[in-house]
């Protein structure tokens, strides 16, 4: 009997990463995972089973969008990255800096509206959509009041971020991994999401002790 892996799982995988000054202390970390991320999910799917096919990367730079003057920096959108891009990509990583996020509570509830939308034409049955949410911060609440961009593309309730993900992700194979600190909406939006999964980081750590492999293994065993 075979063990060749003949299933193809085609990715398409946003990174909403929080790019506010407190993510410095991890910031080259993250930056460093993201960039060996496509040969560190092969090798784990591959420990499962399972066969990465491609791998489409973007990234959400996602600040607080409650600070006047910073329009420019609240909400950063890259392109997508397709295979033999991998150094555009890199590229793009490098270039985020960490800096604003005057008060602790960050925009990362509005950066997965952004991160749901503009998804890339579904390549097999066995595609998948993938959201991984970074951030040591709690979130906004979506209608604290009006934001210095996009107010009028961002939603005002969980309940209208999950239209948004029911109505732009792929109906079955769409997945969000939300790794953050504890906290309520988190905590909502896991429960009451499809295919979404909480791993919540240690209070006052950041996302330091939360490892590359679990991300990667989170992520494998969502397929």
């Amino acid at each position: 009997m075979s063990n060749e892996i003949t299933v193809n799982y085609p990715v398409s995988l946003t990174i909403a990463v929080d790019g506010t000054g407190s993510m410095n202390p991890v910031m080259d970390k993250v930056k460093a995972n993201a960039i060996s991320f496509k040969d560190g999910l092969k090798a784990i799917m591959e420990e499962k089973g399972k066969k990465l096919g491609s791998l489409n990367l973007r990234v959400v730079t996602f600040r607080d969008l409650y600070i006047p003057g910073d329009e420019s920096i609240a909400m950063e959108e890259s392109r997508w990255f397709v295979d033999g891009e991998e150094e555009d990509f890199k590229n793009h990583v490098n270039r985020i800096e960490c800096h604003s996020g005057a008060d602790e509570p960050e925009s990362s509830l509005e950066s997965l509206a952004v991160a749901f939308r503009n998804q890339p034409k579904k390549q097999s049955i066995k595609s998948r959509e993938v959201v991984l949410l970074l951030t040591d911060a709690s979130p906004h609440p979506l209608n604290k009041g009006t934001r210095i961009i996009m107010d009028n593309e961002l939603p005002r309730s969980i309940g209208e971020l999950e239209e948004i993900y029911m109505e732009n992700m792929d109906k079955t194979g769409k997945r969000l991994i939300i790794m953050a600190p504890e906290h309520p909406i988190y905590k909502e939006i896991a429960e009451s999401f499809e295919n979404t999964i909480y791993v919540p980081s240690t209070a006052g750590t950041g996302l330091s002790d939360v490892s590359i492999r679990t991300i990667m293994e989170t992520i494998a065993n969502s397929l």
